[in-house]
């Protein structure tokens, strides 16, 4: 007994002696791990926002058109942004960061239409600033037609990198409950997460028109007219064809040249030779080619229609080559050696004839002293 109360005050001790030296390195493990978790996320914190910022071409603008979100300054980190956004911003760019100071509403606009903004900052909080993800139009597009998707914001502050809420700057649009800006009521046309925003026509449309920026109907595809009552397609203008003399049997192909005022594009055409419509096929933009149907007649007129209704007002000369079968000739020949000969026989005939005075009207020879006689018979008789 005595023995094994020995053996456990021992044991007691030795766990005296030896805990708080475990607890102790326990202890400087986790602060080490700790802090070494800390160091690496900063890094990574801090390397990305490098990158990120290094990849911004910024060009210094005077425009504060761009209205910034109020909520962007609550709004919580989000870990699962969008990736792929991110990716794009570190691969693309190798631009400086902008400087927070000074602390005043500016901004930029990147080369790729990348809008970057920069508020002024309140008290105790470092210089913050945003980016729109959504391109601007190009020049020359119709807004009507922009499909771009919403617009993202990515907001920076220090080493923090959150997804922002979309922002519905254009007219007439607002933040719907998906969070996608849409059109307002009344407002049904356009796109409403362009900087154009959302507008309506105050007149109905003509079922081949569409309403358009910034509330006027116009007709589509290239078609003429008010876009209200009327939408034509428009008569095209010859140019040239690059045959003026073709067989009068047919079968050849011609190609015609044309121009429009407006876009208008179709893949099929017709050309109309005389009273002859035939339908051809459209190579590319501005050209035309058809058949050339059969005729017996000189030459005719050629024009050109889209639809076989609306003609050009102008049109070409083409001329046909008459081809004379075996048959036409022979005869044409028989009729010129038969002219020919008549007229040699009676050349021939005239030649032969000679005035003759002593041969008297029925052409019977009397002697002249006879003849003579006659005459003074005849004159006594008078006196």
């Amino acid at each position: 007994m005595l023995i094994f109360l020995i053996f456990s005050l021992a044991e007691v001790e030795n766990d005296n002696l030896t805990s708080p030296l475990e607890n102790q390195t326990t202890t400087e493990i986790t602060d080490i791990s700790n802090s070494v978790n800390s160091t690496e996320v900063n890094d990574e914190k801090e390397i990305l926002e490098d990158n990120v910022n290094s990849t911004l071409n910024l060009t210094n603008t005077d425009d504060d058109d761009i209205q910034i979100d109020p909520d962007l300054e609550n709004d919580a980190v989000s870990e699962d942004f969008d990736s792929k956004v991110l990716e794009a911003l570190k691969e693309n760019s190798t631009l400086p960061k902008p400087t927070p100071k000074p602390r005043v509403k500016q901004e930029y606009l990147l080369e790729e239409g990348i809008e970057v903004m920069q508020p002024e900052p309140e008290e105790n909080e470092s210089a913050d600033f945003e980016i729109s993800l959504n391109l601007p139009l190009k020049p020359g597009d119709d807004p009507s037609s922009n499909n771009s998707k919403p617009q993202k914001i990515i907001f920076f502050n220090s080493s923090k990198i959150a997804v922002g809420q979309v922002v519905c700057s254009g007219p007439n649009t607002r933040k719907g409950k998906k969070g996608f800006c849409e059109c307002v009521e009344g407002f049904e046309h356009g796109d409403p997460s362009s900087r154009y925003g959302c507008y309506h026509c105050n007149q109905k449309c003509h079922i081949k028109a569409e309403c358009t920026y910034p509330g006027k109907c116009a007709c589509k595809n290239g078609m003429v007219g008010d876009g209200v009552k009327t939408c034509l397609i428009p008569a095209p203008h010859l140019l040239k064809v690059d045959l003026l003399l073709v067989q009068a049997i047919g079968g050849e192909n011609i190609t015609v040249t044309y121009y429009t005022a407006s876009n208008y594009t179709q893949e099929y055409g017709y050309c109309k030779f005389g009273s002859t419509v035939v339908k051809g096929k459209i190579l590319n933009d501005g050209e035309l080619i058809c058949p050339v149907p059969p005729s017996s007649k000189r030459g005719l007129k050629l024009s050109m229609s889209f639809d076989s209704e609306t003609w050009s007002e102008n049109s070409i000369i083409i001329m046909y080559h008459q081809r004379s079968s075996w048959i036409s000739i022979i005869i044409k020949l028989l009729c010129f050696f038969c002219g020919l000969g008549g007229i040699i026989f009676y050349i021939f005939k005239r030649q032969k004839i000679v005035i003759n005075p002593e041969i008297d009207i029925k052409g019977e020879e009397t002697p002249f002293h006879l003849s003579k006689q006659t005459y003074q018979d005849d004159f006594s008789a008078d006196l």
